[in-house]
């Protein structure tokens, strides 16, 4: 369960005109207890959400009557918001960034589709300098995350702040190369579809605690929203307000990353995309903004590389194309697995016949690559890293 702090929650209900879903949205268990199934709780009750909120931050007996099962469920909620209260369970810090609050003008002042308040985690500090959003497609090929993740890497590296919508796929990518150095200079910037306090995907639960730690995470919604269809387009178009350019690295000819290059150009941000294949059928709409229309200018400019961005943005800093690696490089067998990985994720006993090596050579060969950071191991498969 994600509980914001008892503060934040109690000034947040205390308009009675907010929607008994309010409730729901701001206290979400994982454990049995969604949003739907709270608001049913709420609905019978004959209290303002006020003081149904105070009824259970205090451990009272259900209002609902004792003959209905639902108080059961009332029960469970009391037992576990008074331990949340008592600070067994993980607490958001999470506060609201209003019109009028420094730094909001120079981000929003002039936009027409402005949000009306914005839910932060972390450090506004992050907006300060240039910043890059990197999108593209939650089902992205290897060679689509492995450009994501190294953009993201060399981007940060130069200073820059990555913005993305923390999604599957190009997001994500973009974000891990991003937090992969902890001592690279620019700061990740996450914006939500949910509230701050949810993690959506729920693998990117870890990233995304990252991205609060070391930059900033934001999100229109209450701390505990969980997500909604609506809410992804609203997303995009905070991602291409608070960039001052947008890469496509890869991208299908429908879906969000669409959107916020749509976002982008109404309000002339420059739009980069990264060239592919043509017969990658998830860099369709990639492709598609690098070509002329019937002698119109295309929607993007080409990007191969960390340097195209920084031109776009004017941003004085020296690159050379290419990263520090302080990665010892693999010889004999560690070299033979790597190349038998190549871009895409592999499982150990495919390496092993691919190789012909044993597998265990090949599971030695994997944990000296691990080691050294040239792959990584996720949900039962090795890829590569940039």
């Amino acid at each position: 369960m994600t509980l914001v702090s008892t503060s934040f929650a109690l000034t947040a209900l205390t308009d009675d005109r907010r929607r008994h879903e309010s409730l729901a949205e701001l206290f979400v268990g994982t454990d049995g207890l969604g949003p739907s199934r709270l608001a049913s709780l709420v609905r019978r009750s004959p209290l303002t959400i006020s003081q149904t909120l105070e009824l259970l931050a205090g451990g009272e007996s259900s209002p609902v009557p004792t003959t209905d099962r639902r108080a059961t469920a009332w029960d469970e909620l009391v037992q576990r918001m008074r331990t949340a209260l008592a600070g067994g369970l993980p607490v958001a810090q999470a506060r609201w960034w209003l019109s009028g609050d420094p730094g909001w003008d120079a981000r929003f002042g002039d936009d027409d589709d402005a949000p009306a308040a914005l839910c932060v985690v972390g450090s506004l500090a992050a907006l300060a300098g240039p910043r890059v959003a990197i999108v593209g497609t939650r089902s992205a090929s290897a060679a689509g995350l492995a450009m994501a993740r190294e953009l993201g890497f060399m981007l940060s590296r130069a200073g820059i702040s990555v913005v993305s919508g923390l999604a599957r796929g190009i997001d994500g990518a973009a974000h891990r190369g991003a937090t992969s150095d902890p001592t690279a200079s620019g700061t990740p910037v996450g914006v939500l579809g949910t509230g701050t306090g949810v993690a959506y995907p729920r693998e990117h639960h870890g990233l995304q605690a990252i991205v609060a730690e070391r930059g900033l995470l934001l999100s229109e919604y209450d701390p505990g929203r969980g997500p909604r269809p609506e809410a992804f387009p609203r997303r995009n178009r905070i991602v291409a307000q608070l960039a001052q350019a947008v890469v496509v690295v890869e991208s299908g000819t429908k879906g969000g990353s669409l959107l916020t290059v749509n976002e982008a150009t109404l309000r002339s941000r420059p739009v980069l995309a990264v060239p592919n294949n043509p017969v990658v059928r998830s860099a369709a709409g990639t492709n598609a903004l690098l070509r002329e229309d019937d002698g119109a200018p295309p929607l993007a400019l080409p990007c191969h590389g960390v340097a195209d961005v920084l031109a776009v943005l004017d941003y004085q800093v020296v690159v050379d194309g290419e990263r520090i690696d302080d990665r010892l490089s693999p010889d004999g067998p560690t070299h033979t697995v790597l190349r038998a990985i190549g871009w895409d994720r592999r499982a150990t006993s495919a390496l092993s016949t691919e190789s012909g090596l044993s597998l265990r050579e090949t599971a030695l060969a994997l944990a000296w690559l691990e080691e050294q950071r040239w792959i990584e191991h996720r949900s039962g498969r090795w890829s590569r890293i940039p």
